[in-house]
């Protein structure tokens, strides 16, 4: 009986491979790893951006923030009286951003003002915001934690998303997706 060889035949060439993952295949497997992330990350922003909307247009509708059981916390709001101006600023800030930076990473939407910080950082613009936005969300529950007596469930999970945003955006495969080439 013949013995088989060892030897494989690279499918785009015909060449002889040795059996080893082409440089193409390993790059169509992080390509395809990077795009499941990047739609991960997109929907986050998305659902941070949903969460925002609607936590914002109730503490403008409800400036005390007992619609949201916030009342007792007003005192701890050391800038403002009540919820409105900070309703506005979640509106602006983690609701619209998101959604703005969810589209560039979809579709690749180029910002000419923003060139300045894709030459310096190497990566295209939704991705820098997306890294200040989620490291933003972070600190900002953070100084929540801190400031509240008592921390609400919504903003562990808001916590959990910001945290997940910040790991998505770091990791290899969504970086090379938006590296500037």
């Amino acid at each position: 009986m013949a013995k088989r060889s060892e030897t494989l035949m690279a499918p785009s060439t015909g060449a002889p491979s040795t059996g080893a993952p082409s440089t193409g295949a390993r790059t169509a497997r992080v390509q395809s790893r990077g795009a499941g992330l990047t739609i991960t990350l997109i929907s986050l922003l998305v659902l941070l951006a949903l969460a925002a909307l609607g936590g914002g247009l109730s503490m403008i509708m409800d400036p005390s923030g007992a619609a949201l059981g916030l009342d007792e916390n007003v005192e701890y709001l050391p800038l403002f009286d009540d919820y409105l101006v900070p309703g506005v600023l979640l509106i602006i800030l983690q609701g619209l951003v998101p959604l703005l930076l969810a589209f560039g990473l979809t579709t690749g939407f180029r910002v000419p003002l923003l060139g300045w910080a894709e030459s310096l950082s190497g990566y295209r613009w939704p991705l820098i915001g997306t890294n200040l936005l989620g490291g933003g969300v972070v600190a900002w529950i953070g100084v929540q934690f801190w400031a509240f007596p008592a921390p609400a469930v919504a903003q562990f999970v808001i916590l959990a998303i910001g945290v997940a945003i910040v790991v998505l955006a770091a990791m290899p495969s969504v970086r090379e997706r938006y590296r500037i080439k």
